[in-house]
């Protein structure tokens, strides 16, 4: 028996555990729903009770309900009337049986990330770009930055710490890890004229990626940095990139309050 691997497993198909699937499949997670409801004709009927049997199945008996009072109460008004009006019950729950046993499968939509190259972005909104080189050091990569790399033994890095500017003001405040052992030669390259996120765009091609998003509040240090406030509100985005099974990088960006980011599905 071939044996599969998930990146996500959602143990039953209630209205929680259906709408966290499709949401995670959203995001490109590979993602496996067990769930053992079965409806009438032996088909897999996400959606849990509140589906199948009680929230939405009761409210196709309210809709055959509603129907009947209708006929008998309101239409003769509209010079409608109907004689011996009956009601056949096994039919209406037959109805309300099957009005409950689908889940509705729409696309899922997506958004492309590209990693960005900053001066493109802030050339983009018409300021001029500009490039500051904080801090430049071999170091012993720390254990939240080998997880990261998903590198289990010590290694040695480059950690690079730069600001990318707009008309002379904070854009984009870089926090790097570069593996040597993947990409010796930037330890060849003068990081005080060319940045890192370009360079490494340029000549190291990376085959997997891992992108994360998150806010946080500034420090004091990062805040005299983005020229913010202690505790402002930062936007960040943590990634990684490997080619093949080598990682490359591994970067912490922090934007100031006022960043925006925009994607096309």
């Amino acid at each position: 028996m071939a044996v599969k691997e998930f990146d996500l497993i959602v143990i039953g198909g209630g209205p929680g555990g259906y709408a966290a699937a499709i949401r995670a499949a959203q995001l490109d997670l590979k993602t496996l729903l067990i769930d053992d409801r079965q409806d009438a004709d032996g088909k897999p009927a996400p959606g849990g009770t509140c589906l199948n049997v009680g929230c939405v199945p009761s409210k196709a008996l309210l809709d055959s309900s509603k129907h009947f009072h209708h006929i008998q109460h309101d239409y003769t008004d509209h010079g409608i009337s109907v004689n011996d009006l009956s009601m056949d019950v096994p039919k209406m729950i037959e109805r309300k049986r099957k009005g409950g046993t689908h889940v509705l499968r729409l696309p899922a939509t997506r958004a492309t990330f590209h990693i960005p190259v900053a001066r493109l972005e802030v050339e983009a909104t018409g300021a001029r770009y500009g490039y500051q080189l904080v801090s430049r050091e071999e170091a012993d990569a720390p254990r939240a930055v080998a997880a990261a790399l998903e590198i289990s033994a010590p290694a040695r890095m480059l950690h690079v710490r730069a600001l990318h500017l707009a008309n002379q003001r904070p854009y984009l405040f870089e926090d790097r890890w570069i593996s040597l052992d993947t990409v010796p030669e930037i330890l060849d390259v003068d990081l005080t004229r060319e940045n890192a996120n370009e360079w490494l765009l340029q000549h190291r091609l990376y085959s997997r990626c891992d992108l994360r998003f998150f806010a946080m509040k500034a420090s004091a240090d990062e805040a005299a940095l983005l020229q913010a406030e202690e505790g402002d509100a930062l936007f960040g985005i943590a990634r990684s990139t490997w080619n093949g099974s080598d990682p490359i990088t591994t970067v912490t960006a922090l934007a100031p309050p006022g960043y925006e980011m925009h994607s096309r599905a």
